[in-house]
């Protein structure tokens, strides 16, 4: 290409009147003179047709080429850069929703945790209220045990008592169960009357 480059310029040169005729005949600049204006415009026509042709066959592809393959590039850059702020949409929606179902779990589990622990205390209260209750009547029982034989004592004790007097008053031996049996009639009209009074 470049031969004939400088074949093309030699060969404009050579054949320029101005060049052929010598510069003694004409003053000034030789692109000037209008005897050469015709062998400028058909060589001007020459170097722009051989210019084009250069250009559209290797200079001109070359920069299209890099052009689309710049655009081309540029579009997958941007393909790629959407692809990734969608899956980083995508990953934040998903720490959202996950985030959300982890509230409602944990409050859910201390709703159930406090239920529980509110069925586990009215469970325990109604168990001590049981054996509370349990307790009080066993102990009740025992009162009214241990009263039952304080007062058997008590009406043994009586009719000892009554059946030693009655033979050091009226010098009369009472048997034991006639004198338990008398503390006991003795004592039924005093309850009668308690309980009347009460």
């Amino acid at each position: 290409m470049k031969k004939l480059w400088l074949s093309t310029l030699c060969f404009t040169l050579c054949s320029s009147p101005a060049w052929a005729q010598g510069e003694s005949h004409h003053s000034g600049l030789p692109q000037l003179n209008v005897n050469t204006f015709p062998s400028q415009i058909f060589w001007l026509f020459v170097v722009f047709a051989i210019l084009y042709v250069f250009f559209s066959k290797k200079t001109l592809p070359e920069i299209s080429k890099v052009l689309e393959n710049r655009k081309e590039r540029i579009e997958n850059d941007l393909a790629s850069a959407e692809k990734l702020r969608q899956e980083a949409e995508d990953v934040h929606n998903t720490y959202e929703e996950s985030l959300s179902d982890a509230r409602q779990e944990a409050a859910q589990a201390f709703k159930d945790f406090e239920k529980s622990i509110e069925e586990q205390s009215e469970k325990n209260l109604e168990d001590i209220r049981i054996k509370t209750a349990e307790s009080i009547a066993a102990l009740e029982e025992k009162i009214n045990q241990s009263l039952k034989n304080i007062m058997a004592d008590m009406e043994n004790i009586a009719a000892e008592i009554a059946a030693d007097a009655a033979e050091k008053i009226i010098d009369m031996k009472i048997d034991k169960k006639e004198a338990l049996d008398i503390v006991s009639a003795l004592d039924k009209p005093v309850t009668r009357k308690t309980s009347k009074a009460a």
